[in-house]
């Protein structure tokens, strides 16, 4: 992982260009939303930087998610203390957490029994590792499944037996299926859902000396929900920079996007309005829109002083190879275009583009 840059260089290959004005507003927004009572601990997958986290750290944030081992250790070489990694425990890595929570703060994330023993055999008691149970309340992908009580028990029963000083905060959730909907409604309905499941598996297993906290951590959700009632805890991640994704599901506006990819055209063709771009799959990903006539993998904006300003949405990403991309543009828009200029182009989802590009990116 490398710091993303500040540098005036001539762009002569694809960059994902940050407009830190923005990323400024959606991170205090987020902060102005959240009561005091509620634990912020933002997803750094995002954006995978030094200099994002120092925006973070010089706003109060101290606490941070993060997705894997690698992640845990370039945040902590940062000086970053308090670390959950919210994927569940891959126990070939268990030297690597036990050795990491050695210095700082580590959350796990368990979601089975065996998992538990692998971890429960090795640990001394001296480690700062807090567990956390993960709970799919519906989005099929990984944890206890939430009305499987019994085996959420066995487990939670296990880890307080052997090892009582080891701290078990509660239960995490990631409603990943939030990015399916396309309403504000639907995505209320959807946290409402999975609060009544959450809150079903904590009433089973709340004890007279122990009651698990609650921890969250999808975009949408943190960023339409009004009322934060039985949360302890939210893990968005890309709100710092939105995207088209976003956009559409209606978590925010156009004027919240804070990146675009900047593409340098390399073809132009004007008997069938295209140009080809410097700038494929290697540095868009293969995220895609459907619009319903076509698959769209990016649209183009112009760059502005404090953010972007978008073309008509006929101006489009509409084909990737693996170096190159192919953009629609509109017949009066061909003839100013040349080789050798750049484009901007923001992605349809953000958090993979700017892993592509995390030794590319520019903050301006």
């Amino acid at each position: 992982m490398m710091t993303m840059t500040l540098d005036i260089d001539p762009i002569c290959r694809p960059t994902l260009l940050v407009k830190e004005s923005i990323v400024r507003r959606n991170i205090a927004r987020m902060l102005n939303k959240v009561p005091d009572s509620i634990r912020f601990r933002p997803h750094f997958k995002t954006h995978q930087s030094h200099t994002i986290g120092a925006i973070y750290r010089k706003m109060g944030v101290d606490k941070i998610t993060v997705s894997s081992v690698e992640m845990a250790d370039y945040f902590a070489n940062d000086g970053w203390n308090d670390i959950t990694i919210a994927v569940p425990l891959n126990i070939l890595q268990l030297d690597r957490v036990v050795a990491l929570a050695q210095s700082i703060s580590v959350g796990i994330l368990i979601d089975s029994k065996s998992t538990a023993d692998h971890l429960l055999e090795i640990l001394n008691g001296s480690e700062q590792i807090n567990i956390w149970l993960e709970i799919d309340a519906g989005y099929g992908r990984t944890g206890f499944k939430w009305d499987c009580i019994t085996e959420i028990s066995a487990c939670l029963n296990a880890i307080q037996t052997r090892h009582p000083m080891i701290k078990v905060n509660g239960l995490l959730t990631h409603s990943g299926h939030s990015y399916q909907l396309r309403s504000a409604q639907d995505i209320l309905a959807l946290h409402a859902q999975t609060m009544i499941r959450l809150t079903a598996v904590k009433n089973e297993i709340s004890r007279p000396d122990w009651c698990p906290l609650i921890s969250i951590g999808d975009t949408p959700s943190c960023s339409t929900i009004k009322s934060f009632e039985g949360i302890d805890e939210i893990r968005p991640g890309n709100f710092v920079y939105y995207d088209l994704t976003q956009e559409q599901i209606g978590s925010c506006t156009q004027a919240d996007i804070a990146v675009a990819v900047a593409a340098p055209i390399i073809g132009v063709y004007p008997d069938r309005n295209e140009v080809v771009i410097y700038g494929g799959a290697v540095h868009f990903s293969k995220e895609v829109m459907d619009t319903g006539s076509e698959k769209v993998y990016g649209y183009l904006v112009t760059s502005s002083s404090d953010g972007w300003t978008p073309l008509p949405r006929s101006n489009r990403l509409v084909k990737l190879s693996q170096e190159q991309g192919t953009v629609k543009v509109d017949s009066e828009r061909i003839n100013s275009l040349r080789v050798g200029d750049l484009i901007y182009i923001q992605p349809i989802h953000a958090c993979l583009a700017a892993d592509l590009l995390r030794s590319h990116t520019r903050v301006v």
